[in-house]
């Protein structure tokens, strides 16, 4: 499925909540980006559209998302952190852990059949061909997990609030009226 399509999927999806009554456009927003960094990336969608719920995935990323901010500002708090027996706590803190999983398992069918890899054109399948001396497994899972959280994250908080935006602000709307731009050459 292409991008196009997948963003009228989510268009769609979006348009039947708020037909029933409330729309989560971020969630929305983080399915779509997720299964088009998925594709861009892997050559293969997660398919979040489809499946239409939080999994464990779209949960460790929301838990990585907000510890990831409080790490930064107050690590002193997070290493104490990980000495509570908090339940909860450990289950985000083990986020990133499972987040660099879904990395790695993002890249087993590149891993498992390269010369179906070679056929595909996407981002791992470059890197994969050109994978120098220096660019480890362990760096290469890791670059997957980076631009899952990115893509998915960066790209439905901004989308989220662009949409936001745009309601808030009725002439914004009116000087960014809608055109068909597969009309245009």
């Amino acid at each position: 499925m292409n991008i196009k399509k997948k963003i009228e999927l989510c268009v769609s999806k979006i348009h039947r909540d708020a037909m029933a009554g409330r729309a989560d456009i971020l969630m929305w927003f983080t399915f779509m980006a997720t299964d088009v960094i998925g594709q861009l990336c892997f050559g293969e969608s997660f398919d979040m559209l489809s499946h239409e719920v939080k999994n464990e995935y779209v949960h460790d990323l929301e838990a990585v998302m907000m510890i990831s901010g409080i790490r930064a500002e107050l690590s002193l708090l997070m290493k104490l952190a990980t000495i509570l027996p908090i339940p909860k706590l450990w289950f985000i803190m083990n986020g990133q852990q499972r987040m660099h999983n879904y990395g790695k398992k993002a890249l087993e069918p590149l891993y498992n059949s390269p010369s179906d890899a070679s056929s595909q054109l996407n981002i791992f399948t470059m890197m994969l061909a050109t994978k120098s001396n220096t660019l480890t497994q362990y760096d290469i899972e890791e670059e997957a997990t980076s631009l899952i959280i990115a893509g998915s994250d960066t790209t439905a908080v901004t989308t989220t609030y662009i949409i936001w935006a745009i309601i808030k602000h009725p002439e914004v709307k009116d000087k960014t009226a809608y055109r068909d731009l597969s009309t245009t050459a």
